[in-house]
């Protein structure tokens, strides 16, 4: 099998478990530990654009920057969050 044929199956099974993982975040309860994977799925799916970047362009690529942008929205909507439940206990 080709190299680069690998390399793109191997990206897009890491790909897939990073959505699921993703996706599973969503029932977690605790702020903390909702942020902390959070982070921890950021920097893997990082580390795969990273490894993706020579096939940029491609529809691959796009899911990953994707998958990227969901994450860091989701990690704001927590801080966000976090911050107001702080702000209210403040009052």
């Amino acid at each position: 099998m080709d190299d680069k044929i690998k390399t793109e199956m191997e990206i897009q099974n890491e790909l897939e478990q990073l959505t699921i993982e993703f996706r599973r975040e969503s029932t977690i309860t605790n702020s903390q530990t909702k942020k902390d994977k959070l982070k921890f799925i950021k920097n893997k799916a990082k580390n795969l654009s990273m490894r993706s970047m020579p096939l940029k362009g491609s529809n691959l690529y796009t899911e990953i920057v994707g998958l990227q942008y969901d994450v860091d929205q989701s990690l704001k909507e927590e801080t966000n969050k976090s911050r107001k439940r702080h702000f209210d206990l403040e009052r």
